[in-house]
């Protein structure tokens, strides 16, 4: 029998670990329902308070002081507003697709694609559905940039 000690979900034989990831991030959490509910965006971080201008930024406050990184499940149902960070973080769609405008250019994200964000970068994302599942790979930089890699 396998493990999939990070989501403390068993998987046995054929089982794949990518549908014990799906397994996981599938249920609708709290801040889902309530964008379900309003087709709006509902506001997690302070930063997200500051939608009157013209895009807000992200902070370092998602990482606690001994984990660089920080691996989330993107809120479906509602738009995500035009943002940037001061970290770098990696879109995975897991499966689904997610429309976004990366520093004004249209994209679509597949199934199995992976979009790196720089440092600065400025993104936005349509309403994700029910079956769309994208994880964010966020990773606490310093002096790091894609650019200088």
């Amino acid at each position: 029998m396998l493990e999939c000690y990070s989501f403390s979900i068993k998987i046995t034989g054929e089982t794949m670990l990518k549908e014990c990831i799906i397994q996981h991030f599938s249920p609708v959490d709290d801040w889902e329902e309530k964008q379900r509910q309003t087709g709006r965006f509902i506001e997690e971080f302070a930063e997200e308070r500051e939608l009157g201008q013209p895009r807000f930024k992200i902070q370092n406050h998602l990482f606690h002081e001994n984990h660089p990184i920080v691996i989330r499940k993107h809120r479906r149902f509602a738009p995500y507003p035009l943002h940037s960070h001061h970290f770098l973080e990696f879109n995975y769609m897991l499966q689904g697709t997610s429309k976004q405008v990366v520093n004004g250019k249209e994209i679509t994200l597949k199934e199995n694609q992976l979009l790196l964000l720089d440092t600065d970068s400025q993104h936005e994302l349509a309403a994700l559905g029910e079956a769309d599942l994208l994880l964010n790979f966020l990773f606490r930089t310093k002096d790091l940039k894609l650019s200088s890699l």
